[in-house]
C-alpha cells in the first residue's frame, strides 16, 4: 500500500520548478506545462512542440531535484531511445513518465493513431526499457486494462488520468466517480505512489472523494499559456 501521506505532486516546464514545488514528483515536460490542460492531454497527437528536444534543453541546463521525473513522448519519430536515456542519466534524472500519452484517447482517434503506430503498448515498452537502463518509471493509466498492463512493470507511481475535458457535468462527474475507483484499485493492487490528474475540468469532482494516501498531479496556476 502507498504513504497516506502521499505528496501532491505538479507538472513543471523547468528542473527550477520542480526544486521549488517538491517534494511531491513533479514531471518535467516543458511543452505539455505551457498548455491550458485541455490541450496538455490531447499533446501526444497535436504538433504542438518538440516534447523530446525541449525536455534535453532543460536538463542541459539546469540539475533536477531527485524528484524529477521525465515527461517522455515514446511516439517521437526521431526518437533514438538509447540517445535519450544517455542524456537523462547524464542530466540527473532518475525516474521516467509515459507523458503525454494516448492512453486516455478513444474513438476515431485513438484508431487513427494506433493505425499510425502511436500506442499505448508502445510506451509500456519505453518505460520497461528504460527500467532496465535503472531508471524507475511512473505509468499513466485512464483504464482498468491498462492498469492491468502497467502492474507487470511494478512502476514506483501510477498515475491516473480522467482524460479529456467534457462540458456535460454527468459525464465529468461519471469521469470523476471511474478515476478514483481505478485510482483505489491501482492503490490496493500495487506499492507503487498513486495519483490522479488534477485536471481542472473534473478538480471539484475529484477533490470531492479523493481515498486516503491518495495524492494529486496538479497544474501550476498560470503556468500555462491559455486559462
Amino acid at each position: 500500500m502507498a504513504s497516506p501521506h502521499t505528496p501532491d505532486g505538479w507538472f513543471v516546464t523547468d528542473c527550477s520548478a520542480a526544486a521549488t514545488l517538491g517534494p511531491g514528483p513533479c514531471i518535467l515536460t516543458p511543452v505539455t506545462a505551457t498548455l491550458d490542460p485541455h490541450l496538455a492531454v490531447m499533446a501526444c497527437a497535436l504538433p504542438v512542440g518538440d516534447i523530446n528536444g525541449t525536455l534535453e534543453t532543460a536538463l542541459r541546463s539546469e540539475q533536477p531535484p531527485e524528484w524529477a521525473v521525465a515527461g517522455v513522448l515514446a511516439h517521437d519519430p526521431f526518437l533514438r531511445r538509447q540517445d535519450l536515456f544517455a542524456t537523462l542519466r547524464r542530466g540527473g534524472v532518475i525516474t521516467l513518465a509515459n507523458w503525454p500519452s494516448v492512453c486516455p484517447l478513444n474513438g476515431e482517434l485513438a484508431g487513427a493513431l494506433e493505425h499510425s503506430g502511436f500506442t499505448y503498448q508502445q510506451e509500456l515498452e519505453l518505460l520497461g526499457e528504460g527500467q532496465n537502463q535503472g531508471f524507475g518509471v511512473c505509468v499513466v493509466v485512464h483504464t482498468v486494462a491498462q492498469l492491468n498492463e502497467a502492474l507487470t512493470l511494478a512502476p514506483d507511481h501510477i498515475l491516473v488520468t480522467p482524460g479529456l475535458g467534457t462540458p456535460e457535468r454527468d459525464e465529468r462527474r461519471h469521469r470523476a466517480r471511474q478515476t478514483l475507483e481505478l485510482a483505489a484499485r491501482a492503490q490496493e493492487e500495487s506499492s507503487a505512489a498513486v495519483r490522479v490528474h488534477h485536471h481542472p475540468g473534473f478538480a471539484d469532482m475529484l477533490d470531492e472523494q479523493l481515498p486516503t494516501g491518495i495524492g494529486r498531479m496538479r497544474h501550476r496556476p498560470g503556468g500555462h499559456a491559455a486559462g
